[in-house]
C-alpha cells in the first residue's frame, strides 16, 4: 500500500482550517504548500509545512503495519514591524489545539498527536517568527 500522505495532510490541514475563524484568521492568511502567496504588511499569517519521518515497520508479513510519523509545523509570521503579544498569542492557540492525545480521523486515516510546542520567537526580516511544532504518528498497512 502506498503511504497515505494525501490523508494525513488533509487530517492536519483540515483541523488547521477549523481553527482559523477562532484565531481571527482566514484562508487567504495562510501559505499553502505550492500555493502563490503574498503577504499582507498589515496581517499576521501563517505557513504549514509536512515533514515526515522515516517510516517503521510495526508487524511483520505482507498484510503487516507501518508506523508514519512525522511533524506538522505551523510557522507564525506577525504583523510587520510589530511585537510579539498577537504572534506568540496565535501560537499558543494552535499547541492548545494540536493538544498531545488528539486524534484526528480524515478519510479512514488516524492521526495521533503526541506532543504540540511552540519554538523561540525570533526576527525573519521585519516579521517575528515563531515555529509551532506538531510531533503525530498514524498506521498503515504494508
Amino acid at each position: 500500500m502506498k503511504t497515505p500522505t494525501p490523508e494525513i495532510r488533509q487530517c492536519l490541514e483540515v483541523r488547521l482550517v477549523g481553527l482559523l475563524p477562532g484565531l481571527g484568521l482566514a484562508k487567504s492568511d495562510v501559505a499553502w504548500t505550492n500555493m502563490v502567496f503574498t503577504p499582507k504588511t498589515d496581517r499576521l499569517y501563517l505557513r504549514p509545512t509536512l515533514m515526515l519521518n522515516p517510516t517503521e515497520t510495526r508487524s511483520l508479513g505482507p498484510n503487516g503495519f507501518e508506523q508514519i510519523q512525522g511533524i506538522f509545523q505551523v510557522d507564525v509570521f506577525g504583523v510587520l514591524n510589530t511585537g510579539p503579544g498577537a504572534t506568540e498569542e496565535i501560537a499558543r492557540g494552535l499547541v492548545d489545539a494540536f493538544r498531545g492525545g488528539t486524534t484526528l480521523t480524515c478519510r479512514g486515516c488516524e492521526v495521533r498527536i503526541t506532543k504540540a510546542y511552540a519554538g523561540t520567537a525570533r526576527k525573519d526580516g521585519e516579521r517575528l517568527h515563531v515555529p509551532v511544532s506538531v510531533v503525530w504518528y498514524c498506521y498503515a498497512q504494508k
